[in-house]
């Protein structure tokens, strides 16, 4: 009988950092005039926002050359406070940014429909946050550059669950799963498979306790 997954583990699986390169990307350049209120530069990116003397409000849309797009807080010629940026990839983010980076709380929408609520710092993923995918399964809990790390809840596609301890995406300390079959393990992870002292109870009540180590109790 299978006792449990090999590995229990989660991960951003699209790399938010690829955003601060999309993002440092979209220099000014020199500035061609096209009008008192928008602007138009060399690289075929067109701003709009300009306050009557042609200088930059505090709120911007961007429509770059690529098709990508940025609506929001505007400073020192950068994303800055609240705004939205959308690419042609499909990807969207929604929240703050400060410094041209997404850091404080947003909403980050992958191309295949995967969603992140939570908080971001230097475009990752870290601190309270919740990734659904459209595959069905979720986590929910804090994370770090890009991957759940410390206390969070794993429910998978099968309604199984693994609520405790994360180390870079995977269940790493104490932890309590749950197999949607019906049996339970309670006790200690390591790098996602259940290592150390913990106690298995079958769905027939048969109770096991003592030491583990990948996944399987030691005599």
């Amino acid at each position: 009988m299978e006792m449990a997954p090999s590995r229990i583990k989660t991960s951003l699986p699209w790399l938010l950092f690829v955003v601060v390169i999309i993002l440092a990307a979209y220099a000014l350049g020199v500035f061609q005039g096209s009008g008192p209120r928008q602007l138009s530069d060399k690289y075929g990116n067109t701003y709009e926002g300009l306050d009557g003397k042609g200088i930059f409000a505090k709120k911007i849309c961007i429509s770059f050359a690529s098709g990508d797009t940025y609506s929001g807080g505007y400073q020192n010629s950068t994303f800055s406070g609240e705004g939205v940026f959308s690419a042609l990839t499909g990807f969207e983010y929604q929240g703050a940014f400060e410094e041209g980076k997404m850091n404080g709380y947003g909403e980050y929408t992958l191309q295949n429909g995967d969603i992140y609520k939570g908080d971001f710092l230097n475009s990752q993923a870290e601190g309270k946050g919740e990734f659904h995918s459209i595959l069905g399964w979720t986590y929910a809990g804090d994370w770090k550059a890009g991957l759940p790390n410390g206390a969070g809840k794993l429910t998978s596609v099968d309604g199984s669950i693994y609520e405790g301890d994360f180390k870079t995406g995977l269940a790493d300390g104490h932890g309590r799963y749950k197999d949607s079959t019906g049996w339970t393990y309670v006790g200690e992870f390591v790098e996602g498979m259940r290592e150390g002292m913990g106690t298995l109870t079958l769905a027939d009540g048969v109770v096991t306790s003592g030491a583990w180590k990948d996944n399987k109790l030691l005599e």
